[in-house]
């Protein structure tokens, strides 16, 4: 979203001609905890999309400010794990949200990533979660809890990190039934008997991953949604 004395960092979207920060979207966020803070809601910060580092999941990858075409440092999106310059403009980049928004009493854990099991695969990515948990927790006065989510699967080697302190689940029915508090149920005992002492979270659930008007179709009435709460 900003600049940080080279490529624009990450934003959903080409590049700006000027290359100069994006300071209205960090104004939009300041609104967020803002309301977040009036209305009592305690919001999980995400930090990074899988979309901007893949190249087959609701693909960004193209506008990508760290992409090699748009002048970043990397040829291929799952170098981000690997490459020094790219490691060290997202330790920036995590200076630069706890500087920022920090302070927010209702900023309840920070996601390193949503769904980085869909950004190509690379064997550093445990790796890159250990710097850049350690780099939060060093930055962060609060010391709030950090997490990650993946798309599938209950079982992988970023939740054994101590460094990660809040366990994922993403879950969506489609194209299965909708007793969704069922598997629900069923995964977050697994995770349970798997990751012991660690609290675990709905991170997403649904009746169809595809989006607001697949569901609907899917769920008219929006039962899934219902029981699950």
């Amino acid at each position: 979203i900003w600049v940080w004395g080279g490529p624009v960092a990450l934003g959903g979207g080409p590049p700006r001609a000027d290359n100069q920060p994006r300071l209205d979207r960090a104004w939009q966020l300041d609104q967020v905890l803002e309301a977040a803070e009036r209305h009592g809601i305690y919001v999980m910060f995400c930090l990074q999309n899988h979309g901007a580092f893949s190249l087959e999941h609701n693909s960004e990858w193209d506008g990508n400010p760290y992409n090699a075409a748009n002048g970043g440092p990397l040829a291929r999106p799952e170098d981000l794990f690997t490459d020094d310059t790219a490691r060290e403009l997202f330790r920036r980049r995590l200076r630069y949200v706890v500087a920022r928004w920090g302070w927010s009493p209702n900023v309840l854990a920070w996601e390193l990533w949503n769904e980085v099991d869909l950004v190509p695969p690379s064997p550093s990515v445990v790796d890159w979660h250990v710097e850049m948990a350690q780099t939060l927790r060093a930055l962060d006065p609060n010391d709030r809890l950090i997490t990650t989510s993946l798309a599938r699967g209950d079982l992988s080697p970023l939740w054994e990190l101590p460094e990660i302190d809040l366990v994922q689940i993403h879950h969506y029915a489609y194209p299965l039934a909708l007793d969704i508090p069922t598997i629900l149920a069923t995964r977050m005992a697994t995770q349970a008997a798997a990751y012991p002492g660690k609290p675990r979270l709905v991170g997403e659930y649904g009746a169809d991953y595809r989006g607001p008007a697949e569901t609907l179709q899917v769920d008219p009435e929006s039962v899934g949604f219902h029981q699950a709460l």
